[in-house]
């Protein structure tokens, strides 16, 4: 819709006393309630094309985004959650220098089993898939399962200003689990308030929570939280920088997430892009992860977008990608308008 009204021409002949005209139209909604009716799969959308895709999701011109910390980014962000995939597959891993290790973000115990037994058989069938989609593909070009599926991240402390970060990681092999992702949405389970999410996304972030919530209160309130994560470790972030203002008494969050789907629908981007004013999402030109669910089946963006172009790694999704992106910004690589050929820093809401 164009933000200027836009009127027909004056009819030749007509009287010049009259400027304008009202007219009374009749509006009748009729409100049906009954079962819900699944969402296609990925495999069952038609790909939109990028002229389609930039229609469908672009509602603000295109601007620089002056408070993503690039440099940040490219020092501590993608090398934390390199780390987390590590982490996973049991192999030697370096925290990047100046970060100290405060604790790890693993599923708990009973997180691991209460939040299921209160699901629908679609429900669940819907998190075993995206379960099958993080327990392998650590690493590009290795889809065995990996060493600790239990493990998904680090809390660690930024020696330098105090700021505590939090790396989540999804999966860097997501051909897959894109192939038959069906989302079904449920209300957030820390704040069914807030809307409605992915129930995948919802219970695998349910089962870290604890993990999280332990290291955290530890941690002064007033200390600056980053929540960072990776594919569908982006959307579990999203729920955690949510959670952790709403429901752990802290007001000074950040999120910043690499290659995330969209996590909710129109009710939660809401309450979120409201209550969570930092939040950066880097989108690499190419990875398919950030256009799923659908933006035409009601699922929305939260926050900030930075869009790249890297090349690296095994597909445009991996975090080796996103490092060569990021890194072509910060030599001034790139261009402030919504391209898909060129390089973006831009503001996209959808």
């Amino acid at each position: 819709m164009n933000s200027k009204d836009e009127r027909e021409p004056p009819v030749s002949g007509a009287p010049a006393s009259v400027s304008a005209a009202t007219f009374t139209i009749p509006l009748q909604l009729t409100v049906s309630i009954g079962k819900p009716t699944r969402e296609a799969r990925v495999s069952e959308v038609a790909p939109l094309s990028a002229p389609q895709v930039q229609r469908a999701e672009v509602e603000a011109e295109a601007v620089p985004a002056p408070d993503f910390e690039l440099a940040r980014a490219i020092a501590a962000y993608v090398p934390l959650l390199n780390a987390s995939y590590q982490l996973a597959a049991q192999t030697p891993f370096e925290l990047p220098a100046g970060y100290t290790r405060l604790a790890d973000v693993r599923v708990g115990g009973m997180e691991a089993v209460d939040i299921e037994s209160t699901l629908t058989p679609e429900q669940q069938l819907a998190v075993e898939h995206d379960r099958r989609a993080l327990v392998q593909g650590a690493t590009p070009g290795n889809t065995e399962a990996l060493a600790d599926p239990s493990a998904f991240g680090f809390v660690v402390r930024e020696d330098a200003t105090g700021a505590v970060l939090i790396s989540i990681r999804g999966t860097q092999t997501p051909a897959e689990w894109l192939a038959d992702f069906v989302p079904v949405p449920v209300p957030f389970f820390e704040s069914p308030s807030m809307g409605f999410v992915h129930v995948g996304f919802g219970v695998f972030y349910h089962k870290v929570r604890g993990s999280i919530q332990a290291a955290l209160g530890k941690i002064d309130a007033g200390t600056r939280v980053t929540v960072l994560g990776h594919s569908l470790g982006g959307a579990m972030g999203v729920l955690c920088a949510a959670d952790i203002e709403r429901n752990m008494g802290r007001k000074n969050v950040d999120v910043c997430t690499f290659g995330g789907p969209r996590t909710g629908k129109i009710d939660f981007r809401i309450h979120f892009n409201h209550e969570i004013s930092r939040c950066f999402r880097a989108v690499n030109a190419l990875d398919i992860v950030p256009h799923v669910p659908s933006v035409i089946t009601g699922w929305n963006h939260v926050g900030v977008e930075i869009g790249v172009n890297g090349k690296g790694g095994s597909s445009a999704h991996s975090l080796d990608a996103y490092l060569d992106g990021l890194k072509k910004l910060a030599q001034g690589v790139g261009s402030e308008t919504v391209d898909f050929s060129r390089q973006v820093m831009s503001i996209r809401l959808l």
